[in-house]
């Protein structure tokens, strides 16, 4: 998501560059980003540039000695962006690059000396400034002004980026796996809910068909506390479970306030709103064991108002005894890879192939059907290995390899069951 945007002009007039942060947010949300989500958890990436108008808090004279002697580092502490994100006023969560360059505003169009005129202080009225969802990288690789186009009384910034990018999901035989929350714990900074309130949780996902209500209110120690044990949460179940795309993704954890007020003390009247989302990765949910996690909870404008904690594991099933026609370890080798990797396979009965890391492990790290699958056996002496079988799948030609001439025969064998293999 890429918003650019002119916040309120002047030296003084912090409050309402807040307040236009603020505005641009809410009607970004109610414009172009569908329910529940919100702009900060529907998308992956935020970049937001433009002339914030954000100024340097100091004396001018001072301010252009120190530009003339090259003390950037010196003017930062001046600088009312930082200060205004330090004290939660607006850009909470977002990250601006390292700062190497001297104020952008106000210079006289046609040379980049600082102008006399309304004698402005010298300032870094424009950034770029950018938020990810939990998980999700952004490295920014430069950032820099252009002090060589003059046409303005502001000097343009550029910076580049390093982002990883989610690819659709390869399809795949593996089961369905289920993210399983142990447990749940919302702790508020301040009260979010005027009046008596429950609180209810839901989980929203795109890799979820739809979301998932937990319709059992939350327990409260305190009014600032809700909690939930797994008895009362739901089990998540992905669309796709290809683990290379599950790890990727994120649940947001959505807090509805069901507040009960009385009117002239003879009707009970009940209202729901959200209140404020949690953004969890998986990234790390998908090893082995569970893990305790901790995510800000984040109201409609960005602030965090408390944090969330709990127990989270991603589970996928196992094969058992009775459908397992083969299992070993083979050498494998993707399409556009160089190595050779040894990797633990086992053929099920229903011709599904998968590979895992070793045999120890319970998630598959891919699988597919080779049911009237190409199969054929590869001469690659030359790479040194003797025994390969390829497999054709759309898109892509999949190698495996044996360490002897009886394992390759053996899963020759096995395999012929479901395809020929030529």
């Amino acid at each position: 998501c890429f918003i650019t945007s002119h916040l309120a002009a002047h030296q003084k007039r912090i409050p309402e560059r807040n307040a236009n942060y603020r505005d641009i947010i809410r009607s970004f949300t109610r414009l172009f980003v569908p329910e529940p989500y919100t702009m900060h958890s529907g998308f992956d990436a935020i970049f937001w540039s433009g002339d914030l108008n954000y100024r340097i808090d100091y004396n001018r004279d001072d301010v252009l000695r120190m530009i003339d002697r090259g003390q950037i580092e010196e003017l930062k502490p001046y600088d009312q962006l930082p200060e205004q994100i330090r004290q939660r006023q607006c850009f909470v969560g977002f990250t601006e690059g390292h700062i190497k360059f001297k104020p952008t505003y106000r210079f006289n169009r046609g040379n980049r000396t600082y102008s006399e005129e309304k004698l402005r202080v010298p300032s870094w009225c424009d950034r770029i400034l950018w938020k990810t969802l939990p998980g999700i990288t952004v490295k920014q690789l430069d950032y820099d002004c252009c002090d060589t186009i003059t046409t303005s009384d502001h000097s343009p910034i550029f910076a580049t980026f390093s982002v990883n990018t989610k690819l659709p999901p390869i399809p795949t035989e593996i089961q369905q796996c289920q993210i399983h929350i142990l447990k749940l714990k919302c702790s508020f900074n301040q009260i979010v809910a005027e009046g008596k309130a429950d609180y209810f949780v839901s989980f929203c996902s795109p890799i979820l068909e739809t979301s998932q209500v937990c319709s059992i209110p939350g327990q409260s120690e305190t009014p600032l506390t809700a909690f939930w044990d797994e008895s009362q949460l739901p089990v998540l179940i992905p669309m796709n479970s290809n683990p290379n795309f599950v790890e990727l993704q994120q649940i947001i954890i959505v807090i509805k306030a069901r507040i009960s007020y009385r009117i002239n003390n003879k009707q009970d009247l009940k209202h729901e709103e959200e209140v404020c989302q949690s953004i969890l990765s998986l990234k790390s949910a998908c090893g082995e064991q569970p893990i305790d996690f901790e995510f800000p909870l984040i109201d409609k404008i960005g602030d965090h108002i408390g944090v969330t904690v709990g127990k989270i594991h991603v589970i996928w099933p196992t094969e058992s005894a009775d459908t397992i026609a083969k299992k070993g370890y083979l050498n494998k080798k993707g399409e556009k890879r160089r190595n050779w990797n040894k990797r633990w396979f086992i053929l099920t009965t229903k011709g599904v192939l998968q590979y895992q890391k070793d045999g120890n492990k319970v998630r598959a790290l891919n699988a597919f059907s080779i049911c009237g699958k190409r199969i054929y056996r590869l001469d690659m002496i030359t790479a040194g290995r003797k025994y390969v079988l390829a497999i054709e799948l759309p898109g892509r030609t999949f190698r495996m390899a044996a360490e002897s001439e009886e394992e390759f025969r053996s899963w020759i064998k096995e395999l012929e069951q479901f395809t020929k293999v030529d």
